[in-house]
């Protein structure tokens, strides 16, 4: 290792499955990282749109690291 700190730039998406639950159809929300390098894909986070939008665009803001990402939702969860 040179010294030098390796620089990527990870782009999350919202994911989006449509479901029916007790005859009631809704949506589940997820977060999708599809890099040069590395893929990942957490499904089923909240039903709350709103709520995985913030969180992908946190994702993205503070370039989290795939090997974060399950610490960063479930501390970024109630």
């Amino acid at each position: 290792m040179n010294g030098k700190k390796e620089i990527h730039n990870y782009v999350y998406e919202l994911t989006v499955e449509p479901i029916e639950k007790n005859g009631k159809k809704m949506n589940i929300y997820g977060i999708r990282l599809n890099g040069e390098y590395e893929n990942t894909q957490v499904q089923d986070i909240s039903c709350n749109q709103s709520v995985v939008e913030k969180l992908v665009s946190m994702c993205n803001q503070y370039q989290v690291s795939p090997c974060h990402l399950m610490d960063v939702i479930y501390d970024f969860l109630p």
